[in-house]
């Protein structure tokens, strides 16, 4: 048996809504630069989202992440450009990555959104993120004008009401 606290009895610095590439991201960070993270998902994944194309400025995050070698192994499909119709003109124009000196990336990838993610919340995961999957997030706790928590339902638990404060 486990004399560690649940993860609503745990001291945490911050919680972070949301389980998909933004919150995954900023919980990444935040536990990186030695903050304890505590990161509330709604969903239990992998669930499935339609399929996303990155863009070269993902690149650098996954680089800090050491997740590119990860990235490639998984087979997404590299792209190293686009093509638009946009604006007044219906007359299509390409944007080719490698032709911009401010990207620091020639690419970025086409990603199955089910595994990216699945992939990014793991990471947090063994960066010391602690991940709770089948938490709703209802209401912030308030002292003042300042949030000090979450109230939430863990559906995991049976649907038992908590409150976490950070």
């Amino acid at each position: 048996m486990s004399t560690e606290p649940a993860w609503y009895e745990q001291d945490h610095d911050v919680v972070v809504i949301g389980g998909g590439p933004a919150g995954s991201t900023a919980a990444t960070y935040l536990a990186m630069r030695g903050h304890k993270v505590l990161l509330l998902e709604r969903e239990s994944g992998p669930r499935h989202r339609v399929g996303e194309s990155l863009l070269p400025s993902m690149m650098p995050i996954l680089d800090d992440f050491g997740l590119i070698e990860e990235v490639e192994a998984l087979g997404f499909q590299k792209k190293t450009g686009g093509t638009f119709i946009w604006g007044k003109s219906r007359e299509p124009w390409d944007v080719l990555f490698s032709n911009n000196p401010f990207l620091p990336y020639p690419h970025a990838y086409h990603v199955d959104r089910e595994v990216f993610d699945a992939l990014l919340l793991d990471h947090a995961q063994r960066r010391g993120v602690v991940v709770c999957q089948s938490v709703t997030v209802t209401d912030p706790i308030m002292e003042g004008d300042r949030v000090v928590g979450v109230r939430c339902i863990d559906k995991a638990a049976g649907n038992v009401e908590r409150q976490v404060r950070s």
